[in-house]
């Protein structure tokens, strides 16, 4: 693989069960040695393009290339030679281990499918273990006898063990008590520079992409709405959308915290079965105007950031969402706020 030539690509990408528009036209490449963070709401389709880029899902069109090879419309047996090249590790390790497996099985079944030895297993294993901070002997325990962190690492490990070219990272801390998340994000980062993957990381937490990703990609009801850098999209958020996802972040400083306005959002996702027209955040946007409603914004590119919205000027500029919002204390709990106890998201 050449050096511009991206680890994934993905052009396209629509996923529908049924008459549920789960995915809708996701175009999107991570490059060899790049963390991309894939950003919404719960609903917003984030972890089903995680699923098809695995191929647990068979997407309904699109393709989807790792490495080069189009993968989209492989068969179970066509794609086992390119399982290899991409894991995945789950939001929950309790649901994503099993339970009558030994930690030392879970973590060597990638290796045991390739053919190898079972004595070489037991070293890869160990030297698995090790290198996401646990034990070797970790390996006769079952994932019940673990923490909820110890498990994470567990498939942390496994998914590692076939040496992927990309990582796809499904929320991989929603499901972790506070006190373990910064470890798991610190193991993911350290493991991620020295091996030197690619990564999809799948979130709604916004602390947690401004500490891990090069690159941002904000997906709101089955579509991309923007895409850039990381210090572009957290100095100069364009779309009305992320706006309000990154005033909706608490921030460490109380002072700062108290002092920033308020974002609010009317009404609830609206269900992918039925989408709005136009543009599809229009009936939550406090700045959604009548062409907002009858015209699909197409993603501009302003220099390598991406942006779908009517609202942005021709030279880049974005809309300013804070100016168009009227502070209400007394709005309803399922308005999105800067200062709400939550993340912007639900987990997915």
């Amino acid at each position: 693989m050449t050096a511009a030539e991206p680890v994934l690509e993905i052009v396209d990408l629509v996923m529908h069960f049924g008459p549920v528009r789960a995915v809708d036209g996701v175009s999107l490449t991570v490059a060899r040695g790049e963390v991309t963070a894939l950003v919404g709401e719960s609903g917003s389709g984030k972890s089903t393009v995680g699923r098809c880029i695995v191929r647990l899902l068979d997407p309904t069109s699109g393709t989807i290339r790792l490495s080069g090879t189009d993968i989209s419309r492989l068969s179970r047996r066509a794609m086992r030679p390119h399982r290899r090249a991409v894991s995945i590790v789950f939001q929950d390790p309790g649901g994503s281990l099993d339970p009558r497996m030994l930690v030392g099985e879970v973590v060597g079944e990638p290796p045991r499918l390739q053919g190898v030895s079972p004595r070489d297993r037991r070293i890869r294993v160990a030297e698995g273990l090790t290198r996401v901070g646990l034990r070797p002997e970790v390996a006769s325990r079952y994932p019940h006898e673990l923490s909820g962190g110890q498990r994470q690492r567990v498939s942390i490990a496994r998914a590692l063990m076939s040496e992927p070219g990309l990582l796809v990272a499904d929320e991989p801390t929603s499901a972790l008590d506070v006190s373990v998340q910064a470890s798991v994000l610190n193991l993911l980062a350290d493991l991620q520079r020295d091996l030197g993957f690619a990564c999809l990381f799948i979130t709604h937490d916004l602390s947690a992409v401004e500490y891990l990703a090069d690159t941002i990609a904000v997906m709101y009801l089955g579509q991309i709405v923007e895409h850039g850098t990381r210090e572009r999209v957290f100095a100069r958020p364009a779309h009305p959308y992320t706006q309000s996802l990154l005033a909706a972040a608490p921030v460490a400083d109380p002072g700062r915290q108290r002092a920033r306005t308020r974002v609010l959002l009317g009404n609830d996702l609206p269900a992918a079965i039925d989408p709005p027209s136009g543009c599809r955040f229009q009936t939550r946007c406090p700045l959604a105007v009548d062409r907002c409603a009858s015209e699909v914004p197409a993603l501009r590119d302003f220099g390598g950031h991406t942006v779908a919205c009517h609202l942005v000027a021709d030279d880049g500029t974005p809309p300013d969402v804070r100016a168009a919002v009227r502070e209400d204390q007394d709005r309803p709990s399922d308005a999105l706020t800067s200062d709400a106890p939550s993340s912007p998201g639900r987990t997915s």
